[in-house]
């Protein structure tokens, strides 16, 4: 997921002006919230029968490819007469279809060139974005199975209020995509992390009280999922922006370590949960993404445009 998702954010951040990211990253989520939402929609159909499942997946998954191809092999980037003017034939290269002529081949060379060249504000973006995610995953990865134990609903509340919240959301990324245009990625980031640290502190109400207040969970839990319109727009927008070298590795780097943030929170949140309780692990979430909020307007853009807003030239760019 982490490679398709860094590859189709390329072909926005390499192929389109950079006034048109903004819009079509939004465009972009929301085309895989609306997957996600038809998902969770039809395997609450299937209803449990894993191998139907795992079939129907595998097939949708196989039915991509060959969309992906007929839709994208044929993508030309406009290039400016006097740029390609300045920079003379190079001769007999192109008959012989040198490969570094044809294509950007990421490699580990990339990224460690990458993580030399790397500047403060690209590197405070990736710190901030991991130790939130983090938290967040550890959140999210215990919070189904803690609602259940906890409170006693049915197996089947949690995915449906899941499904619900996704599927409002997809109404948000539009709006994010114009938010971030207006007034810039780093304040929508910034007010993304603050929308969820409202939410995992009433789940630690929730849950640390021990009221049984089912509706006030189901609340910070739609909340949460809410947000991540203002954070996957803004995180992956900010990120092509403050990109120190080629955007391809830094779009890389960016969605690994979200992945590896994931993985890390996914068995930090289950081994909390059991050592301490489920209101613990939220408390000290809550703590985390508020000082992730904090920071995460405090770095200014390397191109001088204001707090790292995505600044189109005319006007107005990471569940």
């Amino acid at each position: 997921f982490a490679a398709a998702n860094t590859v189709s954010n390329m072909f926005i951040v390499e192929v389109r002006p950079k006034e048109e990211w903004d819009a079509r990253i939004g465009a972009l989520q929301a085309l895989g919230g609306l997957g996600q939402v038809s998902g969770l929609l039809l395997a609450g159909f299937i209803g449990g029968r894993y191998a139907l499942e795992f079939g129907v997946a595998a097939g949708l998954v196989a039915a991509a490819v060959p969309i992906a191809w007929m839709t994208l092999r044929d993508i030309q980037v406009p290039v400016a007469r006097t740029t390609a003017t300045a920079h003379p034939a190079l001769g007999g290269e192109s008959w012989a279809s040198a490969p570094q002529r044809l294509f950007h081949v990421l490699s580990w060379r990339g990224f460690v060139t990458l993580l030399h060249e790397m500047e403060m504000p690209f590197a405070r973006l990736l710190g901030v974005w991991f130790i939130a995610f983090v938290a967040i995953s550890a959140v999210l990865t215990m919070f189904p199975l803690s609602l259940i134990r906890a409170f006693g609903v049915s197996v089947r509340l949690p995915a449906s209020t899941y499904a619900f919240a996704a599927a409002v959301s997809l109404f948000l990324y539009p709006l994010a995509a114009s938010a971030a245009k207006k007034h810039g990625a780093r304040r929508v980031l910034r007010a993304g992390f603050g929308a969820r640290t409202v939410a995992i502190a009433i789940l630690t109400a929730a849950f640390v009280s021990q009221a049984h207040n089912v509706p006030l969970v189901l609340t910070g839990f739609v909340i949460t999922v809410m947000a991540w319109p203002l954070l996957g727009v803004s995180g992956t927008a900010l990120a092509a922006e403050l990109a120190p070298g080629e955007k391809g590795e830094a779009l890389g780097l960016f969605n690994a370590s979200s992945s590896l943030a994931g993985a890390i929170g996914a068995f930090l949140g289950g081994w909390a949960t059991e050592a301490f309780s489920y209101g613990t692990v939220c408390l000290i979430s809550t703590i985390v993404v508020t000082l992730s909020t904090l920071l995460s307007g405090s770095a200014n853009s390397k191109r001088g445009t204001p707090t790292g807003a995505l600044v189109n030239k005319e006007p107005p760019a990471a569940s």
